[in-house]
């Protein structure tokens, strides 16, 4: 029997839709060390930045938060691109800000049936997209099995698998695909005759990592201590490398950081010896802990049992 004409007029529609899920890295901690501020910049990249860049892609922002905003759009590909963009925009924006005053985001992508209510969109698809920015490294991206079926063939970009992942309050596992962006990508400024020497820099850098698309991977170099050292001892830690750190530019730094932050995201929140994570980036010991260091919201130092300097993610 078919639903009466009300009950039919009542329901909410229901259609297929991408949705973009952004949140801020460490937003409590900005409010701490500025609140007008970091509200008065939040405020005016969602206007002067996300918005301008989720139109050109054919989407739109439904929802703000304090932290971070939802936008839907018709294709993945246009909101794969979009995340990409956005990311880039920010990054090119921090670059002229003192790392502890960045905005990073984290951005999660979903495509399945929604309720389209209002202006507003509801369902397990809006869910899905906010849980999966959470598993996004700072300045990355995260989409679904789904939009990865729509998208690994039509963009220039790497996919790192991170399998069958059980996210909070969705009762099915979600095939969970990282997309590989290099960092130089996303931190390079526009190609000014003052900044083409730090992106030729940061492309010989990406090289000397031998093997940054595929750091992480399970084919990957990446090894974990927990297991082999046992349980950390989190201390201050002084590095026993080499003192002698070369002087380089934020932007060298920032790289070198989010190849780090590649390395590590493999397996979250285990952790491993700076000197391991050092080597698969591409980088002395000293340089990795001195840059390890100076980002204490995003990453934890400590000690192992048996004497080496280890680290792993901060949970936000």
């Amino acid at each position: 029997m078919s639903p009466s004409p009300d009950l039919a007029a009542s329901t909410p529609p229901r259609r297929l839709a991408v949705i973009l899920a952004a949140d801020i890295t460490g937003y409590s901690r900005l409010m701490g060390i500025d609140e007008e501020g970091t509200v008065g910049r939040v405020t005016r990249q969602l206007q002067d930045v996300a918005g301008p860049i989720v139109r050109r892609h054919n989407g739109r922002i439904f929802k703000t938060m304090g932290d971070g905003f939802l936008a839907t759009f018709e294709s993945p590909v246009e909101a794969t691109v979009c995340a990409l963009d956005f990311q880039k925009a920010v990054a090119v924006e921090n670059v002229a800000l003192p790392t502890e005053r960045w905005l990073r985001y984290r951005v999660g992508i979903n495509l399945s049936d929604v309720i389209a209510a209002a202006d507003d969109l509801y369902g397990d698809s809006v869910n899905i997209a906010a849980r999966l920015q959470t598993l996004a490294e700072p300045g990355g991206i995260c989409i679904s099995g789904s939009v990865h079926d729509q998208i690994k063939n039509k963009l220039a970009v790497d996919f790192l698998s991170l399998g069958e992942e059980r996210l909070k309050n969705i009762a099915d596992p979600v095939r969970v695909f990282r997309v590989r962006v290099g960092a130089a990508d996303l931190v390079s400024r526009p190609a000014t005759r003052a900044a083409l020497p730090v992106a030729l820099a940061g492309l010989a850098l990406v090289a000397a990592g031998a093997g940054w698309w595929w750091l992480g991977s399970p084919g990957g170099p990446a090894a974990q201590v927990a297991g082999s050292t046992g349980a950390p001892v989190v201390a201050d830690v002084t590095s026993n490398a080499s003192s002698s750190v070369p002087a380089v530019t934020d932007q060298h730094r920032e790289i070198v950081f989010q190849r780090m932050i590649s390395v590590m995201s493999s397996n979250r929140f285990s952790w491993r010896t700076v000197e391991r994570v050092a080597l698969e980036a591409g980088v002395s010991e000293a340089e990795a802990h001195d840059i390890l260091a100076a980002h204490p919201h995003d990453v934890v130092l400590g000690r192992s049992k048996d004497g080496k300097v280890i680290v792993r993610l901060v949970d936000h």
